[in-house]
């Protein structure tokens, strides 16, 4: 049966040769189109290390000196202005914390250098020192280092990736520890895991001292944003600055009550030269910030979905010419015997073999478009063919189903078609 069919398509070489070719481009950019819908798809329903359900960003403003309610702090013993002005700002804002803290529904409260779903890098690199094996000892890896509060994994409920709680990290802050993500160290080159890192010793660029810090624990990769992989490392490091941005996690459910004691105009907060300036639940400065690259991805699926239903239509069509064409060959075998389950198989596997042969030569392309780097998906994976071949598969099903359908439906048109009425020419 098969040779048969491989006898027939080589004979019609020509009209076979021209839809291989179709199929071939056809195959092709399907494959491409495929590859970049499905990776950002993907990238968008990865993990992004946080939790930022019920977590709102506090934005905090100073007065200055025109306020009417502006404060000047008294030097104590032994301090000059400037001291002064130091001790007053760290107790205000230490204030501040505390009494956001005792706000209804809050659960936890922190303050920090950054936070995900903002742009901002902090850029610092990283050695792996102390008892680490040589081959990490020699490697500098560029991270983005937050500087936070220790209460900052509680707000955002992260979790090690041991099993760490957002408590235990936090106290691993408190003590001074650092927690570096999963991809922070290229551990593989050492032939290690990123836990092993853990009681390790890491020095930072930034500290002129020669600093170190002992690694707590590993954490998942903070990505900043939905649509942006996790390029590079991130550590979270205990820092005493006062920061502009606190994070507040709440209750389900206490919204209302915080919002409307954190304005009320009797609130402690308003007391002192620092003030909210605005609080924005996380989930409001995520749809911010995403709404162009939403937009984009729901008009790249629209295309996408577009140009599979003109493919479908083309292929549709093609096949279903190329089924009509052939009525008459369909009833001279009707006539020699053939039933209509033996001429469905041989017209279903002779469109399945061309586009299976078309196929080897798409391989070809995609195989380019892999090698020069061309398609997405190595944003979000390491391995070389197991994606695009996956891809690939996927692509060929797609147009497998498309001819099937080509074929099937003027197929069976034909099978009601009396042999004798269309043979009565011949």
């Amino acid at each position: 049966m098969k040779r048969k069919l491989l006898k027939q398509i080589s004979t019609e070489w020509r009209s076979n040769l021209w839809l291989g070719i179709e199929l071939m481009i056809v195959s092709s950019i399907l494959f491409f189109i495929f590859d970049a819908t499905s990776t950002i798809v993907r990238i968008k329903n990865t993990y992004i290390g946080v939790d930022i359900t019920n977590v709102y960003r506090l934005t905090i403003g100073w007065k200055n000196e025109s306020s009417p309610t502006f404060e000047t702090p008294q030097p104590q013993a032994g301090e000059t202005e400037d001291d002064a002005w130091r001790r007053y700002n760290r107790d205000n804002y230490n204030l501040r914390l505390q009494q956001i803290r005792k706000l209804p529904g809050v659960i936890s409260a922190a303050s920090g250098s950054t936070s995900p779903y903002n742009y901002n890098f902090s850029g610092n690199p990283v050695r792996i020192t102390g008892n680490a094996p040589d081959s990490l000892k020699n490697q500098e890896n560029y991270v983005n280092t937050y500087s936070v509060a220790p209460d900052y994994p509680k707000v955002f409920n992260i979790r090690g990736i041991n099993g760490e709680t957002p408590e235990e990290l936090s106290r691993m802050l408190e003590e001074g520890k650092v927690l570096l993500t999963s991809n922070a160290v290229n551990t593989a080159k050492a032939g290690l895991k990123p836990e092993d890192l853990i009681n390790m010793t890491a020095s930072f660029d930034l500290d002129s001292a020669g600093q170190t810090y002992v690694i707590g624990a590993i954490i998942e990769p903070i990505r900043r944003a939905d649509y942006e992989v996790a390029f590079a490392g991130t550590v979270l490091m205990r820092d005493g600055y006062l920061f502009r941005n606190v994070y507040v996690k709440v209750k389900e459910g206490y919204d209302e009550q915080f919002l409307n004691a954190l304005t009320a105009t009797d609130s402690p907060l308003n007391h002192g030269n620092s003030y909210i300036v605005e609080a924005k639940p996380f989930k409001e400065i995520r749809d911010n910030l995403h709404r162009n690259d939403d937009a984009q991805l729901r008009n790249m699926i629209i295309c996408m979905g577009f140009l599979l239903l003109t493919v479908f239509l083309g292929l549709l069509g093609t096949f279903w010419f190329r089924t009509q064409q052939r009525v008459r060959e369909i009833a001279m075998r009707k006539v020699t015997g053939a039933g209509n389950r033996q001429i469905f198989r041989r017209l279903m596997g002779e469109g399945l073999i061309i586009l299976a042969i078309a196929t080897i030569p798409a391989l070809g392309l995609d195989a380019l478009l892999v090698h020069y780097g061309i398609l997405m998906y190595s944003q979000i994976t390491t391995d070389i063919w197991v994606t695009p071949l996956t891809e690939a598969g996927v692509v060929f099903l797609l147009m497998a189903l498309m001819i099937v359908a080509g074929i099937y439906f003027p197929a069976r048109k034909a099978m009601k078609v009396e042999p004798a009425e269309v043979l009565r020419g011949e």
